[in-house]
């Protein structure tokens, strides 16, 4: 199977590509970073797994043409589009955030639809909810978002929504994803990767954000291996399925972090979480997919505690 991901060299990209690998398909990163590009597979993933069907393709999703030929050219059967720009870049350019993740997605759809591609899987986010009355908040509660970035995810639901009416053969399914972490993740809400980071290198002291809430804590292999399962599932019943992991406070982190760490001291900041309905089940890709988180809190840190130390040569804990 030939599958394209867009923003491919990104966080997520590339472990959903190491995934597929595994599953037999070709895989095309399609992303428009023009130095990482330059680079092959084997060098973009440090030879972690068998790279020789991976393929860089350059291009930007907001150009049609471009990407309609990337779609023929490479004979795609399965899109994951995952190009976007998030919270921060979003609120601090907003125009450029409806070009990228509106346009940019209506594109990607498109010409998804005129080439052939049976299926497309796009990353949404718990943000395009806002603050939900109802906790914990199901795939089909009413969104109501707070933010740039939000709004842009839910226009994007929307619209897939009136594509699909339009033409029921298309298959455009969302994956709505809350706060995803792990190894590699640099980009976008950063504050607890950051903290995770610290206790990894040893530093002598970390502050932390003290939210008055709990958050979700999805380890990335967890959001790979969900959105993988659901290029081989068959059609959702729904337009998009909540992705969820380990609903757990940052207190409960560093708590664990601190025992693994006795001489790292911490400092505790006011801050608040952004508005988004973290509580937030994911029952239907359970019931539909087969799919369920299986990295709780205690375990994802390890994982990325020893991942970031062995990146920089310190011996795992």
């Amino acid at each position: 199977m030939h599958v394209l991901i867009t923003g491919g060299l990104g966080f997520l990209g590339l472990h959903v590509a190491k995934e597929l690998t595994r599953q037999g398909c070709d895989i095309f990163l399609y992303d428009r970073t023009r130095i990482r590009s330059q680079m092959s597979g084997s060098q973009l993933l440090e030879s972690r797994f068998d790279s020789e069907n991976i393929k860089v393709v350059e291009g930007d999703i907001t150009d049609s043409t471009e990407f309609s030929d990337a779609i023929r050219r490479n004979h795609i059967e399965v899109v994951v589009h995952l190009a976007t720009l998030l919270t921060e870049e979003c609120a601090n350019n907003p125009v450029e955030a409806a070009r990228v993740n509106c346009m940019g997605s209506m594109i990607v759809f498109d010409a998804c639809k005129n080439g052939g591609v049976r299926r497309v899987i796009y990353g949404s986010s718990v943000a395009a909810y806002g603050v939900s009355p109802e906790l914990p908040t199901g795939d089909d509660r009413q969104l109501n978002p707070p933010t740039v970035y939000g709004a842009s995810k839910a226009f994007v639901e929307y619209a897939a929504r009136a594509m699909m009416k339009s033409d029921p053969a298309l298959d455009l399914l969302g994956l709505r994803f809350g706060w995803i972490y792990g190894e590699g993740r640099k980009r976008g809400w950063n504050d607890l990767q950051q903290v995770i980071e610290g206790f990894a290198l040893d530093s002598s002291l970390i502050s932390y954000p003290d939210y008055d809430e709990s958050n979700d804590w999805t380890y990335i292999d967890d959001a790979a291996n969900a959105v993988v399962m659901c290029v081989f599932a068959n059609k959702a019943s729904v337009p998009v399925y909540n992705v969820s992991g380990d609903y757990r406070s940052v207190q409960e982190a560093v708590s664990y972090l601190q025992k693994k760490f006795p001489n790292t001291s911490t400092q505790p900041y006011c801050a608040k979480l952004s508005p988004n309905a973290w509580n937030f089940t994911s029952d239907r890709i359970v019931n539909e997919v087969g799919f369920e988180a299986k990295i709780k809190l205690e375990k994802g840190l390890d994982l990325t505690v020893n991942a970031i130390r062995k990146e920089h040569g310190l011996p795992p804990i």
